[in-house]
């Protein structure tokens, strides 16, 4: 049965799509609790200001960029695109996530059991294959070059730097889980999908926008600034920025939880660019956060026909060659 949008709390507590996404996210995990978000905290609480600090350094978005190999040339040949099924959702709903507070750690992190790090290290390298990471974009070579990085991240850089030396600092380990609302993801996908089959537009983006909203806001940063009404000299109304009092000043907003926040990108460049490598570095000509531009020939199409293709969470689809 089909709920009534105009009778939903959700919706008219909401200031914005991303807040209104992350309410019915976290309702999904906790549905009979007075006090969802009381539960979320209690899983992913809110964190000090240097873990805080330190984990900001590791945060990036998606990948976009054209590729040195291909980079100012032209290019006399069909291109193939491929397009990941809603990208980051289905590494929320396929990969377990940090939780809890994180433990700090000098030196290399502790890899056994179900723990996952986001570690500072120190690079060099002296070519690149592929940019697996955003920072490193334009950088051909490097000496000693200081990053924030999560583990898993780690692996993919070995295929894509030349001569990769990694001198590991310290960094912050976490236990990790499933998402409580991982569900949430698989369900508006597949209501989406039924409702294209009867063409309910409205629920077609209803759904596409619950799941493409709601990551963001575990990244948000906090608002410590106040905005006071006033009139100037010359009679205008206009608005004077005040500073938060020192003890008022947050390290996060209302959703933020940065372990999780930051990990789900992450997870999508690794995605983007292991699935890259597959057609073999040169071919690649161009990244777009969930898509991937390759030189198309016999050896591409027959890669692609190994990729899952079903229109559902964590497989591929084909845009028009170009």
């Amino acid at each position: 049965m089909k709920m009534d949008k105009k009778k939903d709390k959700d919706f008219w507590n909401s200031t914005s799509a991303a807040s209104y996404a992350m309410r019915k996210m976290i309702r999904t995990a906790w549905p009979n609790a007075n006090k969802p978000m009381e539960k979320f905290r209690e899983i992913y609480p809110i964190l000090g200001d240097e873990e805080t600090k330190f984990l900001r350094k590791g945060f990036s978005g998606g990948l976009v960029y054209a590729t040195d190999n291909w980079m100012f040339k032209d290019i006399n040949q069909p291109i193939l695109h491929i397009d990941a099924h809603n990208m980051h959702p289905s590494q929320a709903y396929f990969h377990k996530f940090p939780c809890g507070k994180g433990t700090y750690f000098e030196g290399k992190p502790d890899t056994t059991g179900s723990r996952m790090s986001c570690c500072r290290i120190r690079i060099s390298y002296t070519g690149v294959k592929l940019h697996s990471v955003i920072q490193l974009i334009g950088m051909k070579t490097a000496q000693d070059y200081e990053l924030t990085v999560w583990d898993f991240e780690i692996p993919t850089m070995m295929k894509c730097y030349e001569n990769l030396e990694i001198e590991y600092v310290d960094g912050y380990s976490y236990a990790t889980r499933f998402f409580p609302w991982r569900q949430f993801y698989m369900t508006n996908y597949v209501m989406r999908l039924k409702a294209r089959k009867i063409g309910d537009a409205f629920e077609v983006m209803y759904r596409k926008g619950l799941n493409n909203s709601s990551f963001g806001k575990l990244c948000e940063k906090p608002h410590n600034v106040v905005f006071v009404n006033t009139i100037n000299n010359n009679g205008v109304i206009d608005s004077d920025i005040v500073p938060v009092d020192k003890e008022d000043i947050k390290t996060g907003a209302r959703y933020t939880y940065l372990p999780a926040g930051s990990a789900i990108p992450a997870f999508s460049r690794v995605c983007l660019i292991e699935t890259a490598l597959l057609f073999g570095w040169r071919k690649v000509i161009y990244f777009d956060t969930d898509s991937i531009f390759v030189i198309d020939d016999a050896e591409s199409e027959a890669v692609w026909d190994t990729l899952p293709k079903e229109d559902m969470l964590g497989n591929w689809g084909r845009e028009p060659d170009i």
